[in-house]
């Protein structure tokens, strides 16, 4: 509605609590104060709100005017929780938002209490699937073979033994005898235990990397079984109804943990056999979303960090223990898959 010219408006002094970039503000001290006019806030267009506090570029142009042109910001940086038909996403280092999943309310800034709160849920929910590793040394390397209590491993030779794809020739090479390594052990339940090793073969030397060799094995009944598909060692199990486990690694944060590490996950069958997702999906990396009931749901690339090229087969996975997988979006960047009733969305934070 037009305002009638020359009529006296009366415009009020904004005094609630004023915010601008998590910086507080006094109105009543602002050279030029913050206005309400018809529940509408004016901000004075000075350099300090137009540049500083919101970035703008500013250019008059006497045929079209003022011109504006704004920066875009990313303002949800991670989803990290859900429940109900809510979903919570951190904005910087302490603000955390609650989204509705139908997308038909404005998000709503969380108290500090309630930010702390919902991040204890979240650790909380998380907990279960981490992996405990026993502090206690229980592998022992004797006669040229490791033991774990009275039941064998595997020889050095074994797991020094390289092959090429494909064919029968394989060589071994070892320079260090006895070897040093490191050992993860995780009691996953009465009748199974996980045993990863870490093997030195070649000893650093000044200016030189060492060498080293993974080996997993899973324990039970009195046996290991080496399982040669885990490569890694793995950060989170998740027991499914009909005994089998999910393993799995997180993707790499930084370029530098990348340069070993990679996103995998492995299906380990009640008999012990292994089922790595990774090559299924033709992937460097994928990324676990969500598991409930047996059921996954995977984000699988491999352009982490701009390193390597997508592939026709990048996407949004959802399958079960008999790893029938569904695409259910193509490659899009850092998706976060959430459920609703019946309803499937994703939402992209970058």
């Amino acid at each position: 509605m037009d305002v009638p010219r020359n009529i006296p408006c009366k415009l009020g002094l904004l005094q609630e609590p004023i915010t601008v970039n998590w910086k507080r503000l006094d109105n009543n001290k602002e050279a030029y104060p913050i206005l309400r006019f018809r529940d509408i806030l004016y901000f004075p267009m000075t350099w300090r709100f137009t540049h500083d506090e919101f970035e703008w570029t500013t250019e008059w142009d006497s045929g079209k005017g003022l011109r504006l042109t704004t920066v875009q910001h990313k303002v949800f940086y991670n989803v990290f929780y859900d429940e109900g038909d809510r979903l919570y996403a951190s904005a910087n280092e302490s603000a955390v938002y609650s989204i509705d999943k139908g997308m038909k309310q404005t998000p709503v800034r969380l108290t500090r209490e309630e930010a702390e709160l919902v991040r204890k849920k979240a650790k909380e929910r998380e907990q279960p699937h981490r992996l405990t590793i026993s502090t206690s040394k229980k592998v022992e390397f004797r006669e040229g073979r490791f033991y774990y209590g009275p039941v064998e491993l595997q020889s050095l030779d074994r797991i020094a033994r390289i092959c090429i794809p494909g064919t029968t020739a394989c060589t071994v090479s070892i320079k260090a005898n006895p070897p040093d390594f490191e050992e993860a052990v995780v009691q996953v339940n009465d009748g199974l235990t996980l045993v990863y090793l870490y093997v030195e073969l070649w000893p650093s030397e000044p200016g030189k990397r060492g060498l080293y060799r993974p080996a997993s094995f899973l324990i039970k009944d009195g046996r290991a079984v080496q399982l040669e598909p885990i490569t890694q060692f793995p950060d989170r199990m998740i027991q499914n109804p009909d005994g089998s486990l999910w393993f799995y690694s997180l993707v790499p944060e930084d370029t530098w943990d990348a340069r070993t590490n990679k996103g995998q996950v492995w299906l380990v069958r009640p008999d012990g056999t292994v089922e790595e997702l990774n090559s299924r999906l033709q992937a460097d990396n994928v990324e676990v979303l969500k598991v409930q009931d047996g059921r996954m749901v995977v984000r699988s690339f491999n352009d982490l960090f701009g390193a390597g090229e997508r592939k026709p087969s990048d996407g949004v996975y959802e399958l079960d223990t008999r790893l029938g997988a569904l695409k259910r979006a193509m490659s899009i960047s850092r998706e976060m898959y959430m459920w609703m009733k019946q309803a499937r969305c994703f939402i992209s934070t970058a």
